[in-house]
């Protein structure tokens, strides 16, 4: 995501977002907390139950990616950028990607109002 994208951006929602399931006939399936290993390239698909809390930057749209800016993986400290594979359909709470199954919930009261303005220097 580039700098000018999340500039851009008016509102954003700190949302919780939950892995619940693959998709049937994943890209690919699911890994094993196991074996999967945080921060790392891995063969496999997120695990089931992964949960992360952030910005939501790009909302849930058929044919294209979730984007949030990531504050928190699995109750822990995490900043970083979280992108999901293309949205194939929504759900009643939440969507299906090429690989999973996500429970999207926007957290009570925490609509946060990001700066456009452009950076000191410009």
């Amino acid at each position: 995501m580039s700098p000018q994208r999340l500039r851009g951006t008016q509102d954003a929602r700190l949302v919780e977002l939950t892995k619940i399931a693959a998709t049937p006939g994943a890209l690919a399936q699911p890994g094993s907390w196991d074996t999967y290993l945080q921060g790392e390239e891995n063969a496999a698909s997120l695990p089931i139950d992964y949960t992360l809390v952030g910005l939501l930057i790009q909302p849930p749209t058929i044919g294209r990616c979730v984007e949030v800016l990531r504050l928190e993986r699995n109750g822990v400290v995490s900043l970083g950028v979280f992108a999901t594979t293309e949205v194939r359909y929504l759900t009643a709470d939440g969507f299906a990607t090429l690989n999973s199954v996500y429970r999207l919930r926007v957290l009570p009261g925490t609509q946060v109002k990001l700066d456009p303005s452009p950076p000191p220097d410009a």
